[in-house]
């Protein structure tokens, strides 16, 4: 039976038994083919899109061990509902309390009023199931709200703009992604061609051919040995029996050539599958590898974006942080100056009796009461006052009437308009107060140690100190 020879036809699959004439090949048309192709990469695309993607996944690691519990909790029989529920509840109860005979000679009755008593009741089973549920149920609903705002358990910021970042690289590479060559119809359908070659070899129209080329030159040449062989026999005067076996002999030579053709084109087929399997490997290997690295460099878009954000976010946080700091440090030191500074003019009493503007101190200066352990200058930060005839800020502390006050407080001070940048000068003297040359007995920059508020401050020196007995309450 003649084979159909179709060049829309192409064989996939099967067996091949050239020896017995037969070929189980598969006909698939090309059409088929471009379908299969088609069909084929649809579904790797559904597939790699049908992935989670990274910030799913990582939303999704927060929530599992909440959905775990959820199942837990969902899943509780009535015994361990039961052991949820409190055993008793507290009962409280009026009685009336006991009268007594008091008073001298016992002569007066004091009745016994009402008292409030608490006992604990046993719960019934019923009441003790009813209670667990109403606490698992709570459970549940708390762990309904988590899950229902997935980005409530993202309380790290670190984690916040890492979510951020993946998911604005996410956005970047976009659903279609960079691209995969498995998702190609055309790749796909060169990769069906290949392993078509692989599975096959040779395919039945070009094993036909062949055979067919073959087999004709092999029949042509057998019957032109037969003539020449008649003639000779002819020639010679053979007949009979003799000459029908040596033609016999002829014509199974010529059989025999084409069963050694119809080797000869089986193993060329097996030879293509070889080299075809091999062709097809590589291929697939070099578009796995492609798609790999497709995905690889989707990832790196994505960790990449991620961490740059939450760097951008961290070093925003440290600036923000540092700057707070800064701030606050400006602030406090401000304070702290501005917590017992007089203006430049200030005159200070020393060790020899004689006056020596603040400005002028040096450390190691001694005044009447000690030496100087610290001196600096700053921006006057509050409002400044008239005290005696001299400038202070108004958090400075003075002995005024056998107490430490500050100035602001003081009867006498009158706050003053005094230009911006005045400057003042906190200073430190080692046993802790100074005088000033108007005779005013001031506290040093350092009132006490350790950390306390403004007005502890001044009670703690006020109960350390008594008159003008002055301790030493700094480092």
């Amino acid at each position: 039976m003649a084979e159909e020879n179709n060049e829309n036809v192409a064989y996939l699959g099967g067996s091949k038994n050239f020896y017995s004439g037969g070929m189980k090949n598969i006909k698939t048309p090309v059409s088929q083919i471009r379908q299969q192709a088609i069909d084929k990469a649809a579904q790797a695309k559904q597939s790699r899109q049908g992935k989670m993607k990274f910030s799913e996944r990582f939303l999704e690691d927060k929530l599992k061990p909440l959905r775990e519990q959820m199942s837990q909790y969902q899943g509780l029989g009535e015994e361990d509902l039961i052991a949820l529920g409190p055993s008793t509840r507290r009962v409280a109860r009026q009685v009336k309390g006991e009268g007594s005979w008091g008073g001298k000679d016992d002569l007066i009755y004091n009745p016994g009023g009402m008292q409030t008593i608490y006992e604990d009741v046993a719960l019934s089973r019923e009441e003790r199931l009813a209670a667990g549920k109403a606490s698992n149920l709570s459970r549940i609903q708390g762990l309904q709200q988590r899950l229902a705002n997935p980005e409530g358990e993202l309380n790290d910021p670190i984690m916040r703009d890492l979510m951020k970042g993946a998911r604005f690289g996410e956005s970047i590479v976009g659903e279609e992604g960079l691209g995969r060559l498995e998702e190609d119809v055309d790749v796909q359908e060169a990769m069906a061609r290949k392993k078509s070659i692989a599975d096959e070899g040779l395919s039945r129209a070009e094993v036909e051919a062949e055979k067919s080329q073959m087999f004709k030159e092999i029949q042509g040449s057998g019957e032109t040995s037969r003539r020449g062989l008649q003639a000779a026999l002819a020639r010679a005067g053979v007949k009979g029996g003799m000459a029908g076996q040596q033609i016999a002999a002829n014509l199974l030579g010529t059989e025999k050539l084409k069963a050694d053709a119809s080797r000869d084109i089986f193993l060329k087929s097996e030879q293509v599958k070889r080299e075809g399997l091999k062709d097809y490997s590589q291929s697939l290997g070099e578009m796995k590898t492609f798609d790999l690295g497709q995905a690889a460099a989707e990832k790196n878009i994505v960790l990449q974006a991620g961490l740059g954000i939450s760097q951008v976010g961290s070093s925003e946080r440290a600036a923000k942080y540092a700057a707070e700091q800064a701030r606050l440090a400006q602030e406090a030191s401000a304070r702290a100056a501005s917590s017992a500074c007089f203006t430049g003019n200030a005159e200070i009493v020393m060790e020899d009796g004689s006056l020596k503007k603040i400005s002028e101190i040096e450390l190691g200066d001694m005044t009447s009461n000690g030496e100087v352990t610290a001196i600096g200058k700053a921006y006057a930060f509050y409002d400044l006052y008239e005290y005696k005839g001299l400038v202070s800020t108004g958090s400075h502390v003075v002995l005024e009437d056998g107490k430490y006050k500050r100035v602001e407080d003081c009867k006498t001070a009158k706050k003053v308009d005094m230009p911006e940048d005045t400057i003042v000068y906190p200073m430190d003297v080692a046993n802790g107060w100074y005088e000033t040359s108007n005779g005013v007995r001031s506290w040093s920059f350092t009132e006490v140690e350790g950390s306390c508020s403004y007005e502890e401050s001044i009670k703690e020196l006020n109960r350390r100190v008594s008159g003008t007995n002055a301790i030493r309450l700094h480092a």
